[in-house]
């Protein structure tokens, strides 16, 4: 599927497109504003790139602002008809420890559930809060469960893009920040997503953790956070990092425990395919409140899972791994 280019810029060659949208995005420029190009955020969408998926995609959103960014996305491709073709090709699941809102995906939200008769909702700033919820047994179980089930509506689509089945090609993405929920149920998540791509043997699946940094929850205008919530999450961003950093890179096979005790095991390179990261400032730009870091996320990850800049990015990968720069260790 395929739309054409509406604006003044339809002579530009793909490669050049995708060098002036990656411009656009150091603009301060909101979702409905024009930018120095004469293009709204939605025109840029809906314009530039053709739509265009490398595989069947499942996206997960954990704590708040993580499931804000994935509802953000599928709301994006509810909206507008064009993209709607796109919907059987795409599963997504919003998980906190916090009730959801209104306006979430209530069909798609799982509430991680803590111990009984705590009247506390949500985990707060505590990874440790966000890890044992994840490793409850009830909660890995039925969450594995649902993961399961999800995964198999995916392969049971037939895509008007002609994609491969899910076992030729399929992409995981995590969106986590670093609260409680998400920062201490990441690395346990990614356990459960290879436990049951390991069930139903699904060998080419490809985990993307895109991490959330601390500086947007921190600096937030319409937020206040205490000295010791700062070093907190700034400690669990950092942390969290480190760890997938060392994973992405590890040449020996790791060992996943899961919530019962028992393990298996994935090959080196293959618990974390990519690694993504987001944050309150690009350098040139600091985003002032959550709600439009969110917006902006949330197109950035449409625009690398929907549209042929992905693709495009995913051949210049390929490269690179080929070539040893990227540093993932390789089976």
């Amino acid at each position: 599927m395929q739309l054409s280019v509406a604006s003044n810029n339809g002579s530009l060659t793909p490669a050049k497109r995708i060098r002036r949208i990656a411009s656009l995005a150091d603009e301060p420029t909101g979702r409905n504003r024009p930018s120095k190009e004469g293009l709204t955020w939605a025109e840029v969408s809906e314009t530039t790139y053709p739509l265009q998926m490398r595989a069947r995609l499942f996206m997960v959103g954990l704590g708040t602002t993580g499931s804000e960014v994935v509802q953000t996305v599928r709301t994006t491709l509810g909206e507008h008809r064009p993209w709607s073709g796109s919907l059987g090709c795409f599963q997504h699941l919003l998980l906190d420890a916090a009730t959801a809102p209104m306006h979430w995906d209530q069909g798609h939200f799982r509430l991680l559930e803590g111990e009984q008769g705590t009247g506390i909702d949500g985990a707060g700033t505590d990874p440790r809060e966000g890890r044992a919820r994840m490793l409850r047994e009830r909660n890995y179980r039925d969450l594995r469960h649902g993961v399961n089930g999800m995964l198999l509506e995916l392969a049971a689509v037939t895509s008007e893009w002609a994609l491969p089945s899910l076992r030729e090609a399929c992409d995981l993405v995590v969106v986590a920040g670093c609260g409680g929920t998400s920062g201490g149920a990441i690395d346990p998540f990614v356990t459960l997503l290879h436990d049951v791509c390991r069930e139903r043997n699904l060998s080419n699946a490809r985990v993307t953790v895109v991490l959330l940094g601390p500086e947007i929850a921190i600096r937030d205008a319409g937020r206040s956070v205490t000295a010791e919530q700062a070093r907190t999450i700034r400690a669990t961003a950092a942390a969290n990092l480190v760890k997938m950093l060392a994973q992405f890179s590890h040449t020996q096979p790791t060992e996943e425990i899961r919530a019962d005790g028992t393990s298996f095991h994935v090959p080196a390179g293959e618990r974390i395919w990519d690694i993504a990261w987001f944050d309150q400032s690009n350098g040139s730009f600091d985003w002032p409140t959550t709600e439009e870091f969110v917006a902006h996320t949330a197109h950035c990850l449409f625009l690398r899972f929907f549209t042929a800049a992905g693709i495009h990015a995913a051949h210049r990968r390929a490269d690179l791994e080929r070539l040893g720069i990227t540093g993932r260790a390789q089976p």
